[in-house]
């Protein structure tokens, strides 16, 4: 069986322990063996850790710690943020990172999505916790297309409404005009009615 031995200077190592009986002069004993496999532990894990990295993925991942001190970037991320490692926190990729991963630090939360501006193109930002190494993975997807798409598509919003609004107006300016112009008609109407009662009345005088 594997397990984990503290060692007197506070560090953890792992250690497989190997159990036989054997018999020695007619007596059955159990003979134990430990072997230091730290290093080959983690090795392993650092494996588990790279195959879950979409290494052929277009877009950027990026792992980083709490403190945004980047850990690990996928060729594609090495490419678009050239200085991330060095700038850390500091880099308009982690923009926010304190207040963005207060939910992280309170353990009230293991996914953030959110949306970030960098060098001219959107990204969508996938932010999930890794208990196990108490970092956070970035996934980024350029959604550039669909901010623009979105911006084309508000401009004509807007400029609907504007064209709606001017119409609207238009009309009510017309439904005045019309609504003075029948006004008008109808008093020359009653004055043109009321003229021709009082010739009536003179011509039968």
């Amino acid at each position: 069986l594997e397990f984990r031995f503290r060692m007197k200077d506070g560090s953890f190592r792992m250690f497989l322990l190997s159990a036989n009986i054997v018999e020695i002069a007619g007596e059955a004993h159990i003979l134990a063996s430990a072997l230091d496999v730290t290093e080959r532990k983690n090795a392993e894990a650092k494996m588990v850790w790279l195959a879950s990295f979409p290494i052929l993925n277009p877009y950027p991942v990026v792992e980083a710690d709490l403190e945004g001190r980047v850990h690990y970037l996928n060729p594609a991320a090495e490419k678009v943020f050239p200085e991330l490692s060095q700038q850390g926190a500091g880099n308009a990729w982690l923009s926010g990172w304190d207040s963005i991963t207060r939910p992280f630090r309170n353990g009230e939360g293991k996914t953030i999505a959110r949306e970030v501006l960098f060098d001219g193109k959107w990204y969508h930002q996938s932010l999930n916790w890794m208990e196990e190494t108490k970092r956070i993975r970035i996934y980024g997807i350029d959604i550039t297309g669909r901010k623009q798409a979105e911006e084309t598509l508000k401009t004509s919003h807007d400029a609907l409404e504007a064209w709606v609004d001017e119409r609207t107006r238009q009309l009510l300016a017309s439904n005045q005009r019309l609504k003075a112009e029948v006004k008008e008609r109808l008093q020359t109407e009653r004055s043109l009615i009321k003229h021709q009662m009082q010739l009536r009345k003179l011509s039968s005088a």
